[in-house]
């Protein structure tokens, strides 16, 4: 048995789930060995039950034309997670352990996806976002670590590190929502310490409603913020290459220092434009990414930033702006390393 087989088959015992949810991103999709399952890029696909000793099948990866198979990607319940090779799952070797038999008994799911881009020479402009969109950073339980360089057009740096998870079953401003909940530490001249919560809803596949964020500052004094996006901030990972998004939206902002609150609304028009697949590199390697160009325009004022967003895994990688650049230096969900 190869080193990824195993590896599968050891996900499998751990994850203790009997069906296979298949997805594919834009530009390929999943077939079988046996011609038994497939599921195509974007769909959703119906899950692959394993209730029986006599399960084997063979995934494998098939690019459409103009694109290419990057990996199986890595997530929570992942199985073959960063294998760039069919992915082999058996069950015969269950026969006579009642812990590996209890998987067959199970209806838990665990996931197969398949990630693909454009071939070499399509870079920038070309691909689709949804490429970079991942469920699980916006799954309820779903743990996260990661740490920044913030680079200052002046050239101060500083190291932001964030640990935190995502809490469902949460209200905001009157929205049923989840929220991504920090503790952040930035270091520079002087350490800051603060908890945020970012409260968002998963309309449909690949949109993120941004109902806004309650930060409290820590150290090295007590304040707070509130922030609330009227009726919301849309953020999609279903645009094409060259494709963009026009919404306006108000932004509430209230800050209390301590010497009682102070409130500023302002109204946003947000284009945001994907602008196509391309390699970045960053501390944490080099990774080709979705790369998205917003435009703010706020009381007259344009504000431009660029965002570049890891295929598969759906990590910020870098953004930037005329004020400063950041760039991933580590980053972790649910204890998987992300590694080009």
């Amino acid at each position: 048995m190869k080193l990824r087989n195993i590896g599968c088959l050891l996900a499998l015992v751990a994850l203790v789930g009997c069906k296979v949810e298949l997805s594919a991103t834009t530009g390929g999709s999943i077939q079988t060995t046996s011609g038994s399952f497939s599921c195509s890029g974007g769909e959703s696909c119906t899950p692959v039950d394993v209730s029986d000793l006599a399960f084997d099948e063979t995934f494998m990866a098939v690019a459409e034309e103009g694109f290419r198979f990057v990996s199986w990607q890595r997530r929570n319940r992942g199985l073959c997670g960063g294998s760039t090779d069919s992915c082999r799952l058996f069950t015969a070797g269950f026969a006579g352990s009642d812990q590996l038999l209890a998987i067959l008994d199970s209806d838990e799911v665990f996931f197969l996806e398949a990630v693909f881009e454009p071939q070499a020479g399509g870079g920038s402009g070309g691909g689709s976002s949804a490429s970079c969109w991942n469920s699980e950073m916006f799954t309820a339980g779903t743990q996260m670590e990661s740490e920044y360089r913030v680079t200052e057009t002046l050239g101060n740096q500083v190291v932001m590190s964030y640990q935190g998870i995502i809490e469902g079953g949460l209200t905001f401003n009157g929205n049923a929502a989840s929220a991504i909940v920090l503790d952040i530490v930035s270091t520079g001249a002087v350490e800051n310490t603060a908890l945020s919560r970012s409260y968002f809803q998963i309309p449909s596949a690949r949109r993120v409603r941004d109902f806004g964020t309650e930060v409290e500052l820590t150290s090295p004094q007590m304040a707070s913020a509130v922030t609330i996006n009227e009726p919301f901030r849309l953020v999609r990972f279903d645009l094409n290459a060259g494709e963009s998004d026009t919404q306006t939206y108000t932004t509430t902002t209230t800050t209390d220092t301590g010497d009682g609150p102070n409130s500023d609304t302002v109204t946003t028009t947000l284009v945001r434009r994907f602008d196509g697949i391309e390699s970045v590199t960053v501390p944490a390697g080099t990774f080709q990414a979705c790369r998205f160009t917003e435009t703010a325009t706020t009381s007259g004022f344009e504000d431009v930033q660029r965002e570049w967003v890891d295929v598969g895994s759906g990590v910020l990688l870098k953004a930037e702006n005329d004020a400063q650049t950041t760039e991933l230096v580590r980053s972790l969900v649910n204890g998987t390393v992300l590694s080009p």
